[in-house]
């Protein structure tokens, strides 16, 4: 494990709590650019977000 590694998961947890990309660029000092590729990475991947697309599906039904 690395240091940029935490920063990542770190990244993902945020995005995944409600924070927008700027304030987590804010918060870990990158741009808004190098996290959008961090969540276009590895966002897609968390339970968190696969278990609001279905609340939205079955909202919707």
């Amino acid at each position: 494990m690395h240091f940029h590694d935490l920063r990542g998961t770190t990244c993902t947890m945020l995005a995944d709590a409600g924070c927008t990309p700027s304030e987590i660029a804010a918060m870990l000092g990158w741009t808004v650019s190098t996290v959008n590729q961090m969540l276009d990475r590895y966002q897609a991947m968390t339970a968190t977000q696969s278990n609001s697309a279905v609340a939205k599906l079955e909202a919707m039904r």
